[in-house]
């Protein structure tokens, strides 16, 4: 495991202070390289977490980039466009795709969602955030707990998490659950599971300002009494509200001059 200093503080929201008290880290197994393996990946033998994050960077490219033939138009929220596959529903639960421009740069964009702190801020539902290992400067495995309402019981997710730039000034981001090795579903919680979630950071010039062009992709199982047939309702609407804060959180950090060293700080170069 890394050095505990190597990762970011956990985020912990006010009231859910009792998510820090157990700490479920397991160790991991390592491949010829020194990174960690996962034991079993949908039934395949093992795979470096590094290869793992190449096929689903390949995955968030194509879906990024494809045109319109396999989606429908679900609605427009804070000037943010959402959509639905047709194609690759996935045990009921839908695939959403979201656009928008947001007047922020893409390193900024990127900083925030790597940035445990950050993630608290423009997603209400999470309460806690941990970076469990760093897997190399780009990739993390990150535990998260969210509380979907007050009726229904928290879910818990463990993910691989990367970022690459590419030379034309694109940054991505990837991430999808852990299915069998790591962290053990936290008490209280149920294991939610990321099938796919990506963005595309793409900069453009804006009255001599850099802004971005974002395209976010995601498929979520939310499990337990939350059945796709009810969530898929509300999946398109809440992702765009998630990228309207994410600019929202963005903007403040740049009103208040931290911008820069939130960037450096994550690593974003």
């Amino acid at each position: 495991m890394a050095d505990v200093k190597d990762t970011p503080k956990p985020f912990v929201k006010k009231g859910y202070e009792f998510f820090k008290e157990k700490d479920c880290s397991q160790e991991y197994e390592r491949d010829g390289e020194g990174g960690p393996m996962v034991a079993t990946w949908k039934g395949e033998e093992a795979r470096s977490y590094r290869k793992v994050a190449e096929e689903y960077f390949a995955h968030v490219e194509q879906v990024c980039d494809e045109g319109l033939e396999d989606w429908t138009a679900l609605g427009t929220k804070d000037g943010i466009q959402f959509e639905r596959s047709k194609s690759r529903t996935e045990g009921g639960n839908g695939y959403f795709r979201l656009k928008a421009r947001l007047a922020v740069r893409p390193e900024l964009l990127m900083a925030c969602i790597a940035t445990p702190d950050c993630i608290g801020a423009l997603d209400e539902t999470t309460v806690y955030q941990k970076v469990v290992e760093k897997v190399n400067a780009h990739t993390d495995i990150v535990h998260t707990v969210a509380a979907p309402g007050p009726i229904f019981a928290y879910r818990d997710f463990l993910d691989l998490a990367s970022w690459r730039k590419d030379e034309n000034g694109v940054l991505w981001q990837m991430a999808v659950s852990i299915p069998s090795a790591g962290l053990y579903p936290h008490y209280g919680c149920i294991r939610g599971y990321v099938m796919y979630w990506g963005y595309k950071f793409s900069p453009v010039s804006v009255n001599g300002e850099i802004h971005t062009d974002v395209v976010c992709v995601s498929q979520s199982d939310i499990r337990g009494w939350m059945p796709p047939a009810l969530t898929n309702n509300f999946v398109g609407p809440v992702l765009a509200d998630y990228v309207h804060k994410l600019e929202v959180v963005a903007l403040d950090i740049i009103a208040k001059g931290q911008d820069e060293d939130l960037v450096k700080s994550a690593g974003i170069i």
